[in-house]
């Protein structure tokens, strides 16, 4: 549970709603505004520099995100044993738990829920911001069809979004991990695109494009093997997963084609749905 604190008095906890290797998360009541929060709360103790300069950096960046498609930071408390980080509580799912359930989804679908990741993704490099760990689990969908992005993490702040830094040391979820990171070649925002095509795959096939059981089987595959594309596929959705899902950086899309492509703006015809729905029969 939460310390006695003063800046928490007001905040009714009303079970927790996830835990993991950081802190708990709870959700509760703002019993001034009547508005439903999350708060994470995250244990100082026995925390190194670099994992306390993480979750500061993460604070940092959602105070400075106003986007309905990113999860929005109310308020940052600190105390002498933790760290609490109060955001909106979004009642969702999240996405790789829809996969999981609906097995795939449909054209529509994922061209709906690129839209929003786009949305949001252009609000994060505008800011100057690398997410660096986009993925199913760090996406939340809500009933009402609403995407959240979420975990800032690991999180990198660019000064613009033409350059590109170094890879030092591995960091992100390696299914989703762009080939330049594994190589150690110097990487911009674009291993952000290869993550959202990795996603939009996932969610539309009912997999990865890229699995194994271990990192290093993922790294090979991602570096050494094409992309399996289903028999049936809308042509145009394709054609955009092809062009986030470039081996090499300087060949996927650029902010201007991505937003432009005809994908983003067409619909699975009737002949394409029956296809698709006799594939899975």
């Amino acid at each position: 549970m939460l310390e006695n604190h003063k800046d928490l008095e007001k905040y009714t906890v009303l079970f927790q709603v996830g835990d993991g290797q950081y802190g708990n998360v709870y959700k509760a009541l703002d019993r001034k505004t009547g508005f439903l929060v999350a708060i994470k709360a995250i244990d100082k103790r026995g925390k190194s520099v670099d994992e306390l300069r993480t979750f500061y950096s993460e604070i940092k960046l959602l105070d400075s995100f106003r986007h309905p498609n990113i999860v929005q930071l109310i308020k940052y408390l600190e105390t002498k044993d933790f760290i609490y980080i109060i955001t909106e509580f979004c009642n969702c799912d999240l996405l790789d738990y829809v996969i999981k359930k609906d097995e795939y989804l449909k054209a529509e679908e994922v061209r709906t829920i690129a839209l929003q990741l786009i949305s949001g993704l252009m609000v994060i490099h505008y800011k100057g911001v690398i997410h660096h760990d986009l993925k199913s689990r760090n996406i939340l969908l809500g009933s009402d069809g609403r995407i959240k992005i979420c975990d800032f993490g690991l999180s990198i702040p660019l000064k613009n979004n033409n350059e590109e830094t170094y890879v030092d040391k591995l960091k992100g979820t390696p299914p989703y991990m762009a080939p330049e990171l594994f190589s150690k070649k110097s990487y911009s925002y674009k291993i952000d695109f290869w993550s959202l095509g990795v996603i939009l795959y996932e969610i539309f096939v009912g997999k990865l494009p890229f699995d194994g059981d271990s990192a290093e089987k993922i790294r090979k595959k991602i570096l050494e093997n094409e992309v399996v594309w289903p028999k049936v596929i809308p042509t145009q959705l394709k054609d955009f997963l092809n062009k986030l899902l470039q081996k090499n950086q300087n060949d996927r899309m650029s902010w201007e084609e991505l937003v432009n492509h005809p994908f983003l703006f067409s619909e699975e015809t009737e002949e394409e749905m029956l296809l698709r729905e006799s594939e899975y029969q």
